[in-house]
């Protein structure tokens, strides 16, 4: 029973470094930069919505 304990925690604790990477990425594509999170929330927190496109090269 001890190995089957083990090998299951090897394989949740690699399922949730998976998971949490997938998030990362995820919230990567939608806000690239912490500062433009916190300016959108700020804009958001006083009634005011924020369209961001990416500027063209």
């Amino acid at each position: 029973m001890g190995v089957r304990r083990h090998s299951r925690g090897r394989w949740a604790s690699a399922l949730v470094a998976v998971t949490r990477s997938i998030l990362g990425i995820a919230r990567h594509r939608r806000y690239p930069d912490p500062t433009t999170r916190d300016l959108v929330r700020q804009l958001q927190a006083v009634g005011r919505q924020a369209a961001l496109t990416p500027a063209s090269a």
